[in-house]
């Protein structure tokens, strides 16, 4: 990959984490004029080892662009100083996916955000088109920076996994194709207020000719309304336009029944129902035939860390849900399982676990640890949920392989994973491990 029109171009590149190192190596291949610095010093070494130039960032007039990572606040009440700083002096905070508006001959952006399901959607978009024969690489929030993403022509497609924060980062680059799931309360730390988070996620639209908007929750009915010339979706709600799934897993586009999704066992539950009525919709969009639909849907394998089968040791199976970092997403695992021995545990995101209380029923004891133990472990007692408290993941494991002898041990954390590891893959592959292990 390529960029044209920033030849010379002067970039403070603040946080070089994986996607803040790809981007300021690629400005640099293309000729522009890089900056680049971290607090961490591991990835200032990283960075000058890959021999681009590394200074603590004092930004002036003489520069053109603030490419910023992510995961540094922009919008909070508390922004970065160096946010601060480029305000001040008009200088363009950009991130990384922004480098696409500068791409010589462009493909096709196919952007999916959301604050759950967003992963999972991408990779099965990304399956079905290359299924269907279509060019097309996926990236972004997903693992994979998009300055590491392969070049191909103007007639294949990039399918994007975008965060609100890479939204935020957005200046001139817009999606052609724009798919937002769903909104609930997540990330409010680095908004002022949930409005303003949502506000974020519906730039996913800002340019797209084609937009569709999951309308199971009211605040995103209360959005769509502001929509012209959107697709509707749900698996809540049916209705004579728009695409929808019905409570037996009838898809259905508008008056017409497509196909029954209850078959797709790697796709169980109304979550992945909505995430393939997405793809659904896109895939119609860009001229998929439904018998070439149907033959992906059969031959996906899944996503990592999301409700990923890892093994089955004589009754009992052992599932990986480390992506559930917040519990609006543990609650589409509890749905989907029946004699759940749940994993639960890490960072707290303050938002409550009142949203699982539908499915506690599903749930045959707690192993809960680390930061937010003592947090679930109240959840359980007030809700007469038997748990046992233990500190760290592999504890918790190694008590539920000694104990269950028939069900589901199902690692969905409903936290984030920073107390004790470093992402929520890294807890992922630790659990895989350790269950291999066992």
């Amino acid at each position: 990959m390529r960029l044209i029109g920033l030849e010379n171009k002067k970039f403070a590149v603040f946080g070089l984490g994986r996607s803040g190192l790809s981007s300021a190596i690629l400005l640099q291949s293309s000729d522009a004029n890089v900056v680049c610095f971290d607090d961490d010093l591991h990835s200032r070494k990283k960075a000058q080892e890959s021999g681009l130039y590394v200074e603590e960032i004092n930004l002036d007039n003489s520069f053109d662009f603030l490419l910023l990572s992510p995961g540094v606040p922009l919008r909070s009440q508390n922004p970065h100083p160096l946010v601060a700083q480029a305000l001040n002096l008009g200088i363009p905070i950009i991130g990384d996916v922004e480098l696409l508006y500068y791409l010589p001959k462009r493909p096709t952006c196919i952007g999916i955000t959301g604050t759950n399901g967003k992963s999972t959607t991408t990779a099965l978009l990304t399956h079905i088109l290359t299924s269907a024969g279509k060019e097309c690489a996926m990236g972004g929030n997903i693992g994979i920076p998009v300055a590491d993403m392969p070049s191909i022509g103007k007639d294949g497609y990039y399918v994007l996994e975008l965060s609100s924060y890479q939204l935020d980062l957005l200046d001139k680059f817009f999606v052609d194709i724009g798919v937002l799931i769903n909104i609930t309360p997540d990330h409010l730390d680095r908004y002022l207020s949930f409005m303003d988070y949502a506000q974020s996620k519906m730039r996913i639209f800002q340019d797209a000719s084609t937009k569709l908007i999951g309308v199971d929750e009211d605040i995103t009915k209360e959005l769509a309304n502001s929509l012209d010339a959107m697709t509707a979706v749900s698996v809540q709600t049916s209705f004579s336009e728009g695409i929808f799934v019905t409570d037996q897993g009838l898809l259905y586009h508008g008056k017409q029944k497509v196909m029954n999704l209850s078959g797709f066992e790697r796709l169980a539950g109304k979550h992945n129902w909505q995430n393939i009525a997405f793809c659904w919709g896109v895939a119609q969009k860009i001229g998929i035939d439904q018998a070439s639909f149907e033959n992906a849907l059969h031959s996906f394998k899944g996503l990592v860390h999301r409700q990923e089968f890892v093994r089955k040791i004589d009754k009992v199976s052992y599932i990986n849900d480390s992506k559930a970092t917040n519990p609006e997403s543990t609650e589409k695992a509890l749905e989907t399982y029946e004699d759940i021995y749940w994993l639960a545990g890490g960072r707290s995101k303050a938002a409550g676990y009142d949203i699982l209380k539908p499915h506690l029923g599903n749930i045959k004891k707690a192993y809960v640890y680390g930061e937010a133990a003592d947090e679930i472990a109240d959840f359980c007692r007030e809700n007469k949920i038997d748990f046992v408290i233990c500190e760290a993941l592999r504890d918790a494991l190694l008590m539920a392989h000694k104990e269950v002898k028939e069900g589901n041990v199902l690692l969905s954390p409903a936290c984030s994973s920073f107390d004790q590891f470093e992402s929520f893959e890294h807890r992922g592959d630790v659990f895989r491990s350790l269950v291999m292990a066992l």
